[in-house]
């Protein structure tokens, strides 16, 4: 699907909006505006910028440390990925990162023992 210039800018500038928000530690807002940019990405099949959003739903979810619902969004944005046939991106890389330190730090290796 094709979408205009203006859209895209539109989705953007929320994306924009989203990292000041976050980074001001407001998230609730934050998580809303990234609803929207998710609803308004998928509908037009902008995947690249909705798996973003996912990622940025994730980090949202894991400042405010509700770190089972930031995995969610995390493994979300690997489905589109995936499903989308999306190259490896610093997007997609991510959400594989940060899925992988969540799912370390709940389940920390056990030390060995040195006899």
């Amino acid at each position: 699907m094709e979408t205009t210039n203006s859209f895209s800018e539109e989705i953007d500038a929320r994306i924009t909006l989203i990292n000041e928000l976050w980074v001001k530690r407001e998230y609730d807002r934050a998580i809303s505006e990234c609803n929207i940019v998710i609803e308004q990405t998928h509908k037009n099949e902008l995947y690249r910028k909705e798996m973003k959003a996912y990622n940025l739903l994730g980090m949202l979810y894991r400042g405010k440390r509700e770190y089972q619902e930031a995995l969610n969004q995390f493994s979300e944005a690997m489905s589109i990925a995936k499903e989308h046939d999306l190259e490896m991106s610093e997007e997609n890389a991510a959400a594989y990162y940060y899925a992988g330190m969540l799912l370390y730090n709940a389940y920390p290796p056990i030390p060995q023992v040195v006899t």
